[in-house]
């Protein structure tokens, strides 16, 4: 744990701030009494509708919420 490893113990803080999306959940999450998502700067967003895709094919999950699609099964 990264606050464990420079002497720190996140069970005895008010708060613990991790700039993850979910990879903070499996040390945090089983004694957290409220988790808050903040979308903070950074490389990306989880708000993939905010993002401005100009070449991504088009229809695209999860940004088109509509649109039939069929696996494409090789034999």
């Amino acid at each position: 744990d990264q606050y464990r490893c420079v002497g720190l113990e996140p069970m005895r803080a008010k708060a613990v701030f991790v700039k993850s999306i979910t990879g903070f959940k499996a040390n945090y999450e089983p004694f957290a009494k409220k988790i808050i998502h903040a979308d903070t700067t950074g490389a990306t967003t989880h708000r993939l509708k905010s993002l401005n895709y100009v070449k991504a094919p088009r229809p695209l999950y999860p940004l088109d919420e509509e649109f039939s699609w069929k696996p494409l099964v090789k034999n």
